[in-house]
């Protein structure tokens, strides 16, 4: 519902004024959202969000936050990770403070093994925005992937205690705690997921 409300509102703001990109990108990432939790037809949301963004591009090819939303409909859409990569690095040559640029150009570099640079994209990432929820979460799972069960660990717990109902953030610690050899810990974590589907393969790991 939230979704639908901020395409009405992205969509008014164009409609007073076409020639402001952010609201074009807005408007884009928003149908991205739709497409890829499934709220709206893939290929419809998707070709959508490409000519939104494209039209940003259009407006301001220097609007970083406008490549960052064309390297996500390369990578979650287009499978052109290269393409998808350069669209992020494009991004943040222009805005280095994008924090959700980084937090995108992270989870593709995990995804490409390259985990010393998804740490220091998402660490850098936290540092300039506290309390978005997403950088901890992966964040943490790129911590987990390299081997750091203690630091991703802390993490989560920060995590939690910022955002007590993140999903996907307990079963996470249960498998850090399982990596651990501490099972009645993992367990407990668990139990205690938000996410129905997380919760039930949390468990079936845990017992």
């Amino acid at each position: 519902a939230n979704l639908e409300k901020a395409v009405g509102y992205f969509q008014q703001t164009t409609r007073l004024d076409p020639g402001y990109s952010p609201a074009w990108v807005g408007l884009g990432e928003a149908h991205i959202k739709q497409a890829y939790g499934g709220d709206i037809p893939v290929e419809e949301g998707f070709g959508k969000a490409r000519a939104e963004v494209e039209r940003a591009l259009a407006l301001d090819a220097d609007l970083g936050e406008a490549h960052s939303a064309m390297g996500q409909i390369k990578l979650f859409h287009d499978f052109e990770w290269t393409a998808a990569d350069a669209s992020f690095h494009r991004a943040l040559a222009l805005e280095p403070g994008n924090a959700r640029a980084m937090i995108f150009a992270g989870m593709l570099a995990r995804a490409l093994g390259r985990l010393d640079e998804a740490i220091a994209l998402y660490r850098r990432a936290i540092e300039i925005d506290p309390l978005g929820s997403e950088g901890y979460h992966m964040f943490a799972w790129v911590l987990f992937y390299a081997g750091q069960p203690e630091e991703a660990s802390t993490i989560l717990d920060k995590a939690l205690e910022l955002f007590p109902e993140m999903a996907n953030a307990h079963h996470l610690l249960g498998q850090v705690y399982l990596t651990q050899s501490r099972p009645q810990e993992a367990l407990l974590e668990m139990e205690k997921e938000k996410d129905p589907a997380y919760r039930f393969y949390g468990l079936a790991l845990a017992n």
